[in-house]
């Protein structure tokens, strides 16, 4: 064996991962591209707006990613309906994204949910 298995998944560690703000760029140029070629009103404009708002959610800019989330359900509204399942799949994750902007903007965090009770036995 030339290597060892601990060698290979500390050169891994190591190794350059992908910059962040690069990476939001990459999906912002996307988004910018999408709207150019194919206008606002667009299925594939709505991925894009999508890619990226969850990608921000994701690294914890979460009004960018309100932002890009409005955008792709306001597409999504116009190209397939309120109704549609892709509508109500991006309603969902804006509503996730809002929820966190809502509890981090009032200072609280996240609510939990009390523990329920349970009562075994008599009651």
């Amino acid at each position: 064996m030339l290597f060892s298995p601990m060698l290979a998944i500390l050169v891994l560690a190591l190794s350059p991962q992908p910059d962040p703000a690069m990476l939001r760029r990459i999906f912002e140029d996307a988004l910018a591209r999408r709207e150019k070629q194919y206008g606002t009103s667009d299925a594939r404009t709505a991925q894009a707006a999508r890619d990226l708002g969850l990608y921000l959610a994701r690294e914890g800019d979460a009004s960018g990613a309100k932002t890009a989330l409005a955008e792709a359900v306001k597409v999504d509204e116009a190209v397939f309906g309120p109704a549609a399942s892709q509508t109500m799949a991006d309603v969902a994750e804006l509503a996730a994204v809002s929820k966190g902007v809502e509890a981090r903007g009032c200072g609280s965090g996240r609510r939990q949910r009390p523990m329920p009770r349970w009562r075994f036995g008599r009651s």
